[in-house]
């Protein structure tokens, strides 16, 4: 496999790279600390439940033909052990194709409602919000990207109608990566 030619080096690299350049400035810690509270307890009775991720990555050929490839993946626990997953991959190239997230959330949401469809999960978390998000002048958008609209949002209806007819409590979470 490719992942087997290239792993070795790629952390050869990694290992390579250092520390950043810019010293860390932790002015900031006692902001966050001031805001963190700490759980005070854990409990092994949880009950099953389905957690939802996916990834994207994407290249352009000359001539501004770009490829998606997208991947999602739900896990599933009863309690605090994995019993199964659902993953899947979908690629798509077209003529400065866009949009790509709206193709992998489409993705996730899809994953996570056939861990719902086939395990019995009380609760399901996506990363991310679980409402429809549409820039305002879609109007001016193409018909590629009206398209991948269109998927996201029949992908999240489906996920929801599926949460509700099972009873199924879904849970969206949100974090800024860059803690600003």
């Amino acid at each position: 496999m490719a992942e087997d030619a290239f792993f070795p080096r790629f952390m050869d690299a990694v290992s390579k790279i250092g520390p950043p350049n810019t010293p860390f400035n932790d002015s900031f810690r006692d902001v966050y600390l001031s805001y963190w509270r700490e759980f005070a307890g854990k409990t092994l009775d949880l009950p099953s439940f389905a957690v939802a991720d996916g990834s994207r990555s994407s290249t352009t050929f000359r001539g501004g033909i770009r490829v998606v490839c997208v991947r999602a993946l739900a896990n599933v626990y009863v309690g605090n052990k994995l019993v199964g997953n659902v993953s899947d991959v979908d690629v798509r190239a077209g003529h400065r194709l866009r949009r790509a997230s709206l193709y992998m959330r489409a993705l996730e949401f899809k994953c996570l409602k056939k861990a719902i469809e086939s395990n019995d999960v009380l609760l399901a978390v996506c990363d991310g919000d679980l409402y429809p998000s549409i820039h305002p002048i879609i109007v001016k958008r193409t018909g590629q990207e009206v398209e991948a609209y269109i998927e996201y949002l029949k992908a999240l209806c489906e996920l929801y109608e599926c949460a509700l007819k099972r009873n199924v409590m879904l849970v969206g979470l949100t974090k800024d990566s860059f803690v600003n």
